[in-house]
């Protein structure tokens, strides 16, 4: 086979007659019969374990990685990032939230219908309409009052 130079990141012995060993944090690739070595994703330092065994120096990244992905950064089908890691997937979601969600805004929509249509709420709704009125304008003169403090300097097509 003849001499291959050791990649910059890998590990290598008796003088490049072997195949080199993945430290850790560097991804090694085998490119024809040339070695290629790759820093492994910044955001996941373990994503590249190191590996002792020539056999498995390429393409060895850590559980739940894709060794199909460049530099072990995704994550495999059924794993999600967690850190650093990538942790199994717990199964399916439950819907319990969900339905509970749905029968909890029922229940307020039936209450706040009865409440708003109860006789105490019909009497109270007038007092309601005519104070809200008369705050409105109490607003609106003193918008006016702030507005009047204001010295405004129009040009000569407004004059």
């Amino acid at each position: 086979d003849g001499c291959v130079r050791c990649p910059v990141g890998a590990e290598c012995t008796d003088l490049g007659l072997t195949v080199p060993v993945q430290p850790q944090g560097i991804f090694l690739k085998q490119v024809g019969d040339d070695w290629e070595a790759m820093q492994c994703a910044p955001y996941a330092v373990n994503s590249c374990p190191r590996t002792e065994d020539p056999a498995v120096a390429t393409s060895k990244c850590a559980a739940g990685r894709d060794p199909e992905s460049r530099v072990c950064a995704l994550c495999l089908d059924g794993y999600f990032q967690d850190g650093d890691e990538c942790a199994k997937c717990s199964g399916s979601a439950s819907g319990l939230p969900v339905f509970l969600s749905m029968i909890m805004w029922f229940l307020t929509l039936l209450g706040t219908y009865y409440f708003c249509n109860s006789p105490v709420t019909q009497a109270a709704s007038t007092l309601l309409t005519t104070s809200v009125g008369l705050g409105m304008m109490l607003t609106g003169f003193q918008a006016l009052s702030v507005m009047a403090n204001f010295s405004v300097e129009w040009g000569s097509p407004f004059v």
